[in-house]
């Protein structure tokens, strides 16, 4: 069986749910591959901007803290090892 050296991510540039489901689900799957170097890529244009801020504005419930909270938990649950930056 061939060992992969490494798993491409890539970073989303807004940060909504849909995206962090998405960037949580690829996270996860690298985690259980044989992969053993994350390479993380942003657009040509920017890494991340962050927060999705039109879709909290456009947000009818008006109450943020069930996604912030599943947010939360997503970052204290990645815990990288080494961060590399390639310029």
């Amino acid at each position: 069986m061939s060992q992969t050296l490494y798993k491409e991510i890539l970073i989303p540039s807004l940060l909504n749910p849909e995206s962090i489901a998405d960037l949580s689900k690829q996270i996860t799957e690298a985690e259980n591959s044989e992969a053993r170097f994350l390479i993380l890529k942003g657009s040509a244009d920017i890494f991340c901007n962050g927060l999705d801020l039109k879709w909290v504005a456009a947000n009818e419930r008006g109450n943020y803290l069930d996604d912030m909270v599943a947010y939360g938990a997503f970052l204290k649950n990645y815990k990288p090892v080494s961060v590399f930056l390639l310029l």
